[in-house]
């Protein structure tokens, strides 16, 4: 791909989720609702943008979860987070608990090829 489409596109991208951060404050929706949305109209399903290398796609994937990680706990209040600590922090304990103490899948044919297993 030449550079300057790529910058257009990235540059396009970067553009309409400004937009869609913008429009969401607005309308009261939240930003990561929106920012999902471009991805999947810009994506191979929307518009055809096609992306195959699966290890740029993992670091890409990585930043942007981070990025909106850190955005949400910038916008998020103290008071806002009061209320729900105590129902929040059972909730997390318990789904880890049940997660840790379930027991290991049986082995399917197609196990190996998805997961590196060396049992």
């Amino acid at each position: 791909m030449q550079i300057e489409l790529f910058l257009l596109v990235l540059s396009t991208l970067f553009f309409a989720s400004i937009l869609a951060g913008k429009a969401g404050s607005r309308f009261g929706v939240p930003a990561l609702l929106l920012f999902l949305a471009v991805g999947m109209l810009f994506g191979s399903d929307g518009l055809g943008i096609h992306f195959d290398n699966i290890k740029v796609a993992q670091i890409i994937g990585t930043v942007a979860l981070s990025a909106i990680l850190f955005s949400g706990g910038l916008d998020t209040k103290v008071s806002d987070i009061k209320p729900v600590l105590g129902p929040g922090t059972t909730l997390a304990t318990l789904g880890i608990s049940a997660s840790a103490d379930a027991p290991k899948p049986p082995k399917q044919p197609w196990y190996s090829v998805l997961f590196d297993d060396n049992e």
